[in-house]
């Protein structure tokens, strides 16, 4: 699921730029709105129905339908003549992208585990990352070899296949299978241990909001300012960090590397995977807000880097790495994070909520970007702005996230 629909179709649709600008006669930004348009579907599944359809129908039958409408989305690009068929294939991606992507990791990976959220989210989310690295060369290559038509085709063939073995794969929950779920046992440990001691706290600490919060059904929580702290913290983390991923190929070539822009991509890719499973462990052992700190710190730095007007191919490289680790925390901090602050009552309809502004963020991010490059003619305004954004984020997360001593 992350190896194809994340890792070959999102994270390498950015390849596809130059060569559908041209034959399409488009501008950037006009491109640039098919990755915005998944994430705004994305974001109204994510906020409002996601945890319904969940509960409804399972994780199962959302892969399927899921896998089927992105394989549907290959198939348009394939055939598209026009920059209405560019749109349609991203609205399909969207609804397909919207049940399959890192909201459904995350909620199939708190179904089955009850410890060690953070740490298995990164491990699933990072091959996809991994796929990316192997397919951002091969894709690049295949488009200049072959042309991008014929890349769009062989996605379709594999996202087709690749719905069949998710569905042998996948048999549904510990519920469904008659099992309990992995680490039940040291979760009930773990709660005896957190009775005990609580028991023996006075009665002050007890009450204390952040530990109250937890506990929240999500019609009560939709009243608390800390959901909605978080869910603005992962908006603008997703516009940060995925603004510069997604336009990693152009920078690439504004700065006169235009033939190795699959170098870069895979670069950053390689940083995603690299970083997903040490960000998992980091926010499950020191919590979510360091994690989203040491990424946004990430993003600024790239993002400054980038402001220049020229620099070595190494340099870009590091910068590249640099935005890749930065935008792993889209794919780890939003499961972990949610259950941190929030807990398991209602989990994924909290976790749709701030999923949703994740992927608003996500669809705000390329559009921004590039209509200020449409605008001004350079990206080093809406850069400067990014870094500014990211020390926000910062203070976001550490407003929202419960501390150490009441988790």
């Amino acid at each position: 699921m992350a190896v194809v629909w994340t890792g070959i179709q999102f994270n390498c649709m950015n390849l596809y730029a130059a060569p559908v600008v041209e034959d399409l006669g488009i501008s950037r930004s006009q491109f640039m709105l098919v990755l915005s348009i998944p994430g705004v579907i994305s974001a109204a599944i994510s906020l409002f129905c996601f945890g319904a359809i969940e509960q409804r129908i399972g994780i199962r039958k959302m892969i399927l339908i899921g896998g089927t409408l992105n394989t549907f989305s290959f198939l348009t690009w394939t055939f598209m003549s026009s920059i209405w068929m560019l749109y349609l294939g991203g609205a399909l991606y969207g609804f397909g992208c919207g049940i399959t992507a890192y909201t459904c990791v995350s909620a199939a990976v708190n179904c089955w585990f009850k410890q060690r959220i953070g740490t298995l989210v990164g491990i699933a989310n990072a091959l996809g990352s991994a796929a990316g690295i192997v397919f951002a060369v091969v894709i690049a290559a295949f488009i200049a070899a072959v042309g991008w038509r014929y890349s769009f085709a062989l996605c379709t063939a594999i996202s087709a296949l690749s719905v069949v073995v998710c569905m042998m794969l996948y048999k549904g929950s510990p519920e469904e299978q008659g099992v309990p779920a992995m680490y039940a046992d040291q979760s009930l440990d773990d709660e005896e241990v957190t009775n005990a001691s609580s028991q023996a706290s006075d009665a002050a600490a007890r009450t204390n909001e952040a530990i109250i919060a937890q506990d929240l059904p999500f019609s009560q929580a939709l009243h608390m300012p800390r959901l909605w702290i978080l869910a603005i913290g992962y908006l603008m983390l997703g516009t940060t960090t995925y603004a510069l991923m997604s336009t990693l190929p152009l920078f690439a070539l504004d700065l006169g590397y235009g033939n190795m822009q699959g170098q870069v991509v895979s670069a950053s890719l390689f940083a995603v995977a690299a970083a997903m499973v040490p960000l998992g462990v980091l926010c499950d052992k020191l919590g979510t807000k360091w994690g989203i700190a040491l990424a946004s710190v990430l993003m600024a730095v790239a993002a400054l880097a980038l402001r220049a007007t020229s620099m070595p191919f190494i340099v870009l490289m590091l910068v590249s790495i640099c935005a890749g680790a930065a935008y792993s925390a889209c794919g780890v901090t939003v499961g972990v994070g949610v259950k941190e602050a929030l807990g398991e009552v209602d989990f994924s309809k909290k976790l749709g909520v701030c999923s949703g502004c994740l992927y608003v963020g996500l669809a705000l991010g390329p559009a921004i970007t590039n209509l200020a490059y449409d605008a001004m003619g350079s990206y080093s305004s809406v850069l400067l702005l990014y870094a500014v954004f990211a020390a926000v984020t910062i203070a976001l997360f550490f407003a929202g996230m419960r501390s150490q001593e009441s988790r």
